[in-house]
């Protein structure tokens, strides 16, 4: 049941899709294959960035916030937010909006949501440990 239903959320994610391309935009899913531990870093201009990070022998991921935009209006917001993967993560896929990434294996091991407030959208993407490619979503 639960492959059931992961399959028709990926088939109607991927029909929003537009075409593949390397580049970030405000809306956008990011599809990372991933070869063991992973890196990942979306940036501006402004110095603002949320990084990701795979750790395939402790079996987590996480997202740092902590640089990623607005954080004044609450000392509880810069975190760092931790979730175990349980079990290795061939494919993450990462949706951006304008003040929100999630990312979810697409085994369905792993899903983690943070908020984010930029001042303007990431439009910079640093992957280490893996291959992406980045698809507007329409």
């Amino acid at each position: 049941m639960r492959t059931l239903f992961i399959g028709i959320i990926t088939a109607m994610l991927t029909a929003l899709r537009g075409k593949a391309t390397n580049k970030l935009s405000p809306t956008c899913e990011l599809v990372i294959d991933m070869k063991g531990n992973a890196d990942i870093t979306l940036s501006n201009s402004k110095g603002e960035q949320l990084t990701m990070q795979y750790d395939e022998t402790a079996g987590t991921f996480s997202m740092d916030r902590t640089q990623s935009g607005e954080k004044s209006f609450s000392e509880a917001f810069p975190a760092v937010t931790v979730a175990p993967t349980h079990g290795a993560i061939k494919q993450l896929r990462v949706f951006i909006d304008h003040c929100s990434v999630e990312a979810f294996d697409a085994e369905g091991k792993m899903a983690m949501t943070n908020l984010v407030f930029p001042s303007m959208p990431y439009d910079q993407i640093k992957v280490k440990g893996g291959k992406f490619t980045v698809y507007p979503v329409l």
